[in-house]
Order: C-alpha cells, then structure tokens, then sequence
C-alpha cells in the first residue's frame, strides 16, 4: 500500500528482527495507519523530495512486542507509527539529512541525530501539535543513551 509517493506501508513495517523472532508487525488500527500516512505525506515525503535521492526506513511502525525486544523505550512513538529511522548511506550523508530536516520547515515532533549520524530518528503527531524538538543522542561510558537538546541552535 502506498502512503505517499515513495513510501509504502510495507516498508514501513519492515523488520529483520521480527521476522527473526516470529512477529508480525503489521499494523492492525485504522490511528496507526493514519499515523503512518501523515508521517510519509507531511515530513518523510516532503524531506525525500528536498533531499533528492532515495532515503531508507531502517525502522518505522513497532508493534509493542518488537520494541520491547529492540530495548525501544515504553513511549516510543515508534509503536504508534508516529516515527521512522532513516539512513540515507552512511555517518556523514546522515549528518547532511539530519542538517537539511533541522534547518527546513517540516512539521515534525522530534529530531534526532543517533550517535553522530549512525540514522536519524525523526516523528510527526498527528493531529497534535509538533515540539519541533532537535536533539542529538550520545552513548555513556556505562551503555546508557543520553540526549541533548539542542534545538535553539536551530530554532
């Protein structure tokens, strides 16, 4: 099913670990369906016509039992299909993806530089109203991820 002109469902719900693990991670409501499709038509869609060139979903809708298996955390917008990583080919092609959705006007939630540009997190609400936070995520010397907003340095 196509949710804008270069994104599907089916690759919205892709995942290698659920299919490793025996879920389906389909979606099955009518508000994550609807979450997804203003996802992909008012940032993903617009982003990949600004970028020019195909952007990869590495990980979009989690049903509950896959985003507990990939340590997602409970709130994950992920899980509502309000939210996709994306990688457009490697650490510094991610940072320029990351500046480009940071600098423009797209209506999203958040935006998250993973680890120096290993992806980019980024959500939209639908029907809600957009924080347009901007953050960077880092690893602690004990494993744990931290965040830092750094939104004022965009906005």
């Amino acid at each position: 099913m196509e949710l804008s002109k270069n994104f599907t469902l089916e690759e919205m719900c892709e995942s290698r670990t659920a299919k490793e693990h025996g879920i389906v991670n389909q979606v099955t409501d009518t508000e994550h369906l609807n979450n997804l499709k203003a996802l992909c038509t008012k940032v993903l869609q617009p982003l990949r016509d600004e970028w020019g060139s195909p952007i990869r979903v590495t990980s979009g809708y989690r049903r509950q039992q896959l985003n507990a298996l990939l340590k997602g955390a409970a709130t994950s917008q992920h899980t509502s299909g309000s939210a996709a990583d994306l990688d457009v080919g490697g650490k510094s092609d991610n940072l320029r993806l990351f500046e480009l959705a940071a600098n423009s006007d797209l209506p999203f939630d958040q935006l998250i530089n993973e680890f120096d540009g290993e992806w980019v997190h980024i959500s939209h609400k639908n029907g809600g109203t957009q924080r347009g936070q901007i953050l960077e995520s880092k690893r602690g010397k004990n494993g744990k991820t931290y965040y830092t907003d750094i939104t004022k340095k965009y906005r």
